[in-house]
């Protein structure tokens, strides 16, 4: 309920944090509230916000796990997840899976944090700025949703960078750059709040 409801009453004009009390990042009740604006406030709208991001989920998983394994072993993590997560049934009220989950922050920052991580991984491969804005998007996106997800992609993001400038890498100060441009406009976000 509270997931519906923070969505509704952020939509109706109320400033998160000001007005309602929320333990998690803006991102999401700000996203379900402008999904509630473009296709009305009823729970088949965050259960299909839901379902779309386990499908993006499953997709991005499937990519990742494809620079690393074949076919098989990438569909293999691709159906784990759909079956364990997407869908998962472990209370009788099924609120810990994607398609209706207890705290959307949770869904939307792992699909941003492992969206961040697969980017990361094509800067790593080719070397082209706009997977390394990709990623800073991502991560940006990871700040603002909750905060599990967002120590790990800062985790994967310190290991790169910690590569990266052992390895003399020419890009280095270019990422530092737009490291600096998402902390500083998650800071601001924040700030907007407070």
């Amino acid at each position: 309920g509270r997931e519906l409801e923070v969505a509704r009453e952020v939509g109706a004009g109320q400033v998160l944090y000001a007005d309602l009390h929320y333990w998690y990042g803006p991102l999401a009740p700000y996203l379900n509230a402008f999904l509630y604006a473009c296709f009305g406030t009823r729970s088949e709208t965050l259960t299909a916000a839901g379902l779309v991001s386990a499908g993006a989920m499953t997709a991005v998983l499937y990519v990742l796990a494809r620079r690393y394994a074949d076919r098989l072993g990438a569909a293999m993590i691709a159906t784990a997840f759909v079956y364990l997560c997407a869908f998962g049934h472990y209370l009788e009220n099924d609120i810990f899976n994607w398609a209706t989950p207890y705290a959307y922050a949770a869904t939307y920052g792992m699909l941003a944090a492992t969206a961040s991580l697969l980017a990361l991984v094509r800067f790593g491969e080719t070397g082209g700025r706009v997977w390394l804005g990709v990623s800073l998007v991502a991560l940006g996106l990871t700040l603002l949703s909750k905060l599990e997800p967002t120590a790990a992609v800062l985790l994967a993001h310190g290991a790169f960078l910690v590569a990266a400038w052992l390895g003399g890498a020419r890009g280095l100060a270019v990422a530092v750059g737009g490291y600096t441009v998402v902390a500083v406009s998650v800071a601001a976000t924040m700030g907007w709040f407070t």
